[in-house]
């Protein structure tokens, strides 16, 4: 299966922060990804397509255990350069398990991202 990454839109921000408030311990992410939206920042819901409009990577900052399930690894995220860069900092290939080739860029992350304060 392809997976097509589509841009959350106004009416998920409610059930999305309902989701994140009652699976985390802290508002903290649910700030973030309120924030992310607000900004127009936010790619959040997988929608299975015939193709995945070019995206190739999908990227998390997150539990290493939690995200792990569904294939993010911190080893595919490795080579993106992100202030985030370690352990929690984990990409999952969308194209078939495929991994882009050649030179790696910068991870360029959302302004939300650092009005975290981390």
């Amino acid at each position: 299966m392809t997976v097509t990454v589509r841009p959350a839109r106004a009416e998920d921000v409610a059930a999305i922060d309902a989701l994140l408030r009652e699976s985390f311990p802290a508002p903290d992410e649910a700030t973030l990804v309120r924030d992310l939206c607000m900004d127009g920042d936010m790619v959040l819901t997988l929608v299975a397509q015939d193709d995945a409009a070019g995206v190739v990577l999908s990227f998390v900052l997150g539990e290493p255990d939690y995200y792990g399930r569904f294939g993010y690894d911190a080893a595919v995220a490795r080579n993106f350069a992100s202030p985030y860069a370690g352990d929690y900092f984990m990409a999952l290939p969308l194209q078939g398990g495929l991994v882009p080739c050649g030179v790696r860029e910068e991870a360029r992350h959302a302004p939300a991202f650092a009005r975290l304060g981390v």
